[in-house]
């Protein structure tokens, strides 16, 4: 058994409430100008993702090796670590831009 279609609606959608166009403003807020540090931040985030994206592959290269014991145990060492730099890096870089 198939379902029916439901038709869409012939009439109009009006809105119950009237908007005072004077009272809108005449240009969007602008948005804050890029500076340098902003640039600086994104660079350093940009090189901490990159830093924590190598020790990523690394990692997984080594899991196919022999030394897997030695880089079992830096990836503990370094792995929490640099999650908090990016997390810092990218939260002040994101929490900067209001």
């Amino acid at each position: 058994m198939a379902a029916a279609k439901s038709e869409p609606p012939t009439e109009a959608v009006v809105p119950t409430e009237q908007i005072n166009v004077p009272d809108l403003p005449a240009t969007p807020p602008r948005e804050r100008p890029w500076t340098p540090e902003d640039t600086t931040r994104g660079w350093l985030a940009g090189g901490f993702l990159l830093v924590f994206a190598g020790t990523i592959v690394w990692a997984c290269w080594s899991a196919t090796g022999s030394h897997w014991n030695t880089a079992k145990e830096l990836l503990q060492l370094l792995l929490p670590a640099e999650t908090a730099l990016l997390g810092g890096a990218v939260g002040f870089y994101f929490g900067a831009k209001k």
